[in-house]
């Protein structure tokens, strides 16, 4: 065998035994634990009807009796429900609203309807109940105890004294869909 055939089979050998070592490398290694185990929890934010209140004269006189008692110009009902609002989250800010009712019927076109909501009583909890208007409260929970209070809202619905002749006489209204929402902001 030639000395070039003998160095070529050489070189072979160890660019052989080279590569088949690539192969092999050892990668080292390590983990650890991403901080220490821990438990969370999400918060609430809910409303409820703490007292469902019935439809009277807004004069405080006695004796409506809605479906029966007729109303006449310039007469005036009304209705207090009151609605208990918890909210609980660090970071929580919600709308508490009034949407006012639907009325229809011949005798809706001729009616007026307002929506006011109270005074908050009853708050409990670190967090803030401000009013944003007479149909809503901006609400807001700081920290991990929950923030409660009560609202109170009152629907007025009025004929007014304005209306004359026959209009609005022997005609009727249905009073629909009042209610409160409370969204997250």
């Amino acid at each position: 065998m030639r000395k070039t055939t003998k160095g070529a089979l050489a070189i072979g050998a160890g660019v052989a035994l080279l590569l088949g070592g690539a192969g092999t490398l050892a990668n080292w290694s390590d983990s650890k634990n991403l901080g220490a185990n821990t438990t969370i929890s999400s918060g609430t934010l809910t409303i409820a009807s703490k007292t469902q209140g019935t439809w009277g004269w807004a004069s405080g006189a006695t004796g409506f009796a809605p479906g029966t008692s007729k109303l006449v110009p310039g007469d005036s009902i009304k209705i207090t429900d009151v609605f208990t609002v918890t909210a609980l989250g660090d970071h929580l800010t919600a709308t508490a609203a009034y949407v006012s009712p639907t009325l229809s019927g011949a005798l809706a076109s001729s009616l007026q309807i307002t929506t006011a909501l109270g005074t908050v009583t009853n708050k409990a909890g670190n967090g803030t109940v401000t009013p944003t208007g007479t149909t809503s409260v901006a609400v807001t929970s700081t920290d991990s105890a929950a923030t409660t209070f009560d609202v109170p809202v009152t629907v007025t619905i009025t004929l007014p004294s304005t209306v004359s002749n026959l209009t609005a006489q022997t005609v009727s209204a249905a009073i629909a869909d009042g209610s409160v929402t409370l969204t997250q902001n």
